[in-house]
């Protein structure tokens, strides 16, 4: 979530007056109020890997209603490109994936052409025919979260954390087979 930053940033870039709303799980509320490009996180309702068709057709059409112009699509899935097709967002882009093809009238061929995810995300906001162009990983927006200090200071009293002591933070990766398993937690930095 936090390098779609750089794409919402060459977003705002290109088109300064744009409203970016985002749909994502709802874990990922916290790090989208972080973002200053973003105007709106909206909790998906429907859960990672859940086809759920007739969930997907009642959040499109309720989204319908705000009239959003255009939908980048980031996940690969097409049960993910089924929304805004459902919405009746008039311009879909995204990369080619599992039989997107109809639901996304700005398919975009081989992800592969940039070696960095990132890029690939910042390359969704230029035209299919200049992205090689004017996406480098070098120039690519870098994400920059804004810090609540208020939230920063009750997290350090919190847990007690000594801010003038070396620090470091673990992230537990699980797989879908750990989760549904009930299996042990995989540790890596």
């Amino acid at each position: 979530m936090v390098m779609s930053q750089s794409l919402y940033k060459t977003i705002k870039d290109k088109h300064p007056n744009s409203t970016i709303d985002v749909l994502a799980p709802a874990w990922c509320k916290p790090i989208l109020e972080r973002m200053s490009e973003v105007d709106r996180a909206i909790e998906m309702p429907i859960g990672h890997g859940e086809f759920n068709l007739s969930g997907r057709w009642k959040l499109g059409r309720s989204l319908k209603k705000e009239n959003y112009t255009h939908s980048i699509v980031l996940p690969n899935s097409a049960k993910s490109a089924l929304i805004p097709w459902f919405a009746g967002v008039p311009h879909r882009t995204g990369w080619k994936g599992e039989m997107r093809y109809g639901l996304l009238n700005d398919l975009r061929p081989n992800r592969k052409v940039f070696q960095y995810m990132v890029e690939r995300y910042a390359a969704l906001a230029c035209s299919k025919e200049n992205m090689i162009e004017e996406v480098h990983l070098d120039q690519v927006a870098k994400p920059s979260l804004s810090v609540d200090t208020d939230n920063q200071a009750n997290c350090l009293k919190r847990f007690a954390i000594d801010i003038n002591k070396t620090i470091i933070g673990i992230c537990q990766v699980r797989s879908l087979a750990q989760r549904r398993g009930g299996q042990r937690n995989t540790t890596q930095p």
